[in-house]
């Protein structure tokens, strides 16, 4: 039996969402935000700087790779 790895793909919301962070979020570290009532694992989509979210914070759900969703700050244009 041969199994194939296929690498998750990235899929982008027709509409962006509002998160709250959970867990801390970094450049270098995946987080958990709530989304739509449910936690998920979630990471900045193109992270720049020094960038990371703390507990409390709001950001904005622009996808998801997997089931990890893709983050940007809310100040960020998308």
């Amino acid at each position: 039996m041969t199994l194939i790895f296929a690498p998750d793909t990235i899929e982008f919301f027709p509409q962006t969402g509002i998160g709250q962070v959970e867990q801390t979020i970094t450049q270098q570290q995946r987080g958990r935000v709530k989304f739509m009532a449910s936690y998920w694992f979630a990471r900045f989509y193109q992270p720049s700087g020094a960038m990371s979210a703390w507990p409390g914070t709001t950001v904005r759900v622009i996808g998801r790779e997997g089931l990890t969703l893709l983050v940007a700050p809310i100040d960020e244009a998308f």
